[in-house]
């Protein structure tokens, strides 16, 4: 059908200037990674940006996500609205462990990557991209989403994505396994079990008795020693603690 390939082609694009760079994608770009010719990626991105899902910036010529976009998905949805409290938490844990930080929230039983603040250190992990989607348990940060439901629901979420843990050479035995550990010692790890030789290390955000959130930070091994986890841990802590109406521990213990 015509039209549905349209949206098929509009949510391409979408994809692709959503996984662009900070300062956006010129139409060039956008085009070869989308496999469209020229004149049909600048008619939708026209459509798009008319109706301020698509913003275009007439200095650079850029196109990036526009504000009509953002505020469609956090309508309704307090936890994605609350982003930039968030990501401020993200970017004291960047700046004090010189480490790439990650923001996640759950949708059913997926995590999605909603902010990425890189570190200072020269070698930097750009293990996801914002936008990016994990099963729940795969990763440090989606393990930190999935170990602290209640032990019912996150065992029947970790059978239903047992197949797709494969994909990041996990098993659905790994990752219960790795959030019955989690649960004990209250936060993740994830010993370059996804990619070699990358290490990360994840801590739930709670609101209230629920995870709504998990601030993670990985690097390669050798920046992830037993010593440094726990120096990591704590300043991920304190970077949420200093949130207002977040924790990371359910308010009953």
């Amino acid at each position: 059908m015509a039209g549905a390939q349209s949206i098929s082609r509009a949510g391409t694009i979408l994809r692709a200037v959503g996984a662009s760079e900070e300062g956006g994608a010129t139409l060039s770009q956008i085009t070869a990674n989308v496999g469209l010719n020229i004149a049909t990626t600048r008619r939708l991105l026209q459509a798009m940006a008319a109706e301020g899902l698509i913003l275009f910036n007439t200095d650079k010529k850029t196109y990036q996500i526009g504000p009509a976009l953002i505020a469609l998905a956090a309508s309704g949805d307090s936890i994605f609205a609350s982003r930039d409290i968030f990501l401020a938490a993200a970017r004291e844990v960047a700046e004090r462990t010189s480490d790439t930080t990650f923001l996640m929230i759950r949708r059913s039983d997926t995590a999605i990557c909603i902010g990425r603040v890189e570190g200072a250190f020269p070698i930097r992990v750009m293990a996801l991209d914002v936008g990016s989607l994990r099963p729940l348990g795969a990763g440090s940060g989606s393990l930190a989403l999935l170990a602290f439901l209640a032990p019912d629901e996150c065992n029947s979420i970790i059978r239903r994505n047992a197949a797709e843990y494969r994909k990041y050479k996990l098993s659905a035995e790994t990752v219960s396994e790795m959030a019955k550990e989690a649960r004990t010692v209250g936060t993740t790890f994830n010993p370059g079990l996804i990619i070699d030789g990358v290490f990360g290390v994840g801590v739930p955000v709670y609101r209230g008795n629920s995870v709504v959130a998990s601030i993670s930070v990985t690097a390669i091994a050798q920046r992830l020693g037993e010593r440094r986890r726990a120096e990591v841990v704590t300043i991920i802590r304190n970077a949420i603690g200093r949130l207002k109406s977040f924790s990371t521990a359910p308010i009953d213990t």
